[in-house]
């Protein structure tokens, strides 16, 4: 468990929607946008709040997971980890980022379901991570100009 002052967070499914962020880490500070390798995206358990399974990240050699990063606070993490059930639903993870707008990687802590069944997400909570996928789009056009 990260025991920084400030640490490194990897947003992925819907914690990429920057507004659902600002309101769950208000101290945070949005850095960029990454990949998590060797991993694929899964969709498991329920959440009565999205109708549907919710996203968590799943080890599977040559995938790759698309994700936010944010320089986040204790006080931040701690707010993740009673929005995320942690450690009974959602467990911290060390992971290395490999970094979308320059060469190299950063450590970073994420969560990882603790298991569940994979089931298909909502419609809405699918058109979150779809809208957030679309601003990455938009952000790497912008970083190869």
């Amino acid at each position: 468990m990260p025991t920084l002052e400030t640490d490194v967070y990897f947003a992925y499914g819907s914690n990429m929607d920057r507004a659902q962020m600002r309101e769950r880490c208000p101290e945070s500070s949005f850095l960029g946008w990454g990949w998590l390798n060797d991993h694929r995206l899964a969709y498991v358990g329920w959440s009565e709040r999205w109708g549907g399974g919710v996203a968590t990240v799943v080890p599977r050699r040559g995938d790759r997971v698309p994700g936010f990063l944010y320089f986040v606070t204790t006080a931040d993490l701690r707010r993740l980890d009673r929005y995320e059930g942690a450690p009974r639903i959602y467990r911290r993870k060390i992971v290395t980022i490999h970094l979308g707008t320059e060469p190299g990687r950063t450590t970073a802590v994420t969560y990882r379901h603790t298991g569940a069944p994979e089931r298909p997400p909502g419609p809405q909570y699918l058109r979150v991570i779809q809208d957030a996928h679309a601003e990455m789009l938009r952000s790497r056009r912008r970083d190869r100009r």
